[in-house]
């Protein structure tokens, strides 16, 4: 039975996915520059893997990041982004088999 997966409002055959990359979670509240002490932006598609199909198209898969509220704790607001990125990852790495993954560590 043909497996589908979900990534940005898209439906993916796996079957046609020749392999995935694991690009990594360098989650930090830099990524969210700040003018007099406040966040210019406070959203940004953070982008942690990559699929290729086996047409060659290159897909992002992208982690909605919002910066961090003001009681929040930087290490804190790090460590539940990342957290959803290997959850997120781990699924993956179920569904297509290690196969068609690459990537520099196995989280």
């Amino acid at each position: 039975m043909t497996k589908f997966i979900e990534i940005d409002e898209r439906i993916i055959n796996i079957d046609e996915i020749a392999s995935v990359k694991y690009l990594g979670d360098d989650i930090y509240e830099g990524l969210f520059p700040k003018e007099n002490g406040v966040h210019v932006i406070d959203y940004i598609a953070f982008k942690f893997a990559e699929i290729k199909l086996k047409n060659g198209e290159l897909i992002d898969v992208n982690l909605g990041l919002y910066a961090p509220e003001k009681n929040e704790e930087p290490k804190e607001w790090s460590n539940q982004n990342m957290y959803v990125i290997r959850k997120f990852w781990n699924e993956l790495r179920d569904i297509l088999k290690t196969n068609k993954l690459k990537t520099e560590r196995d989280i």
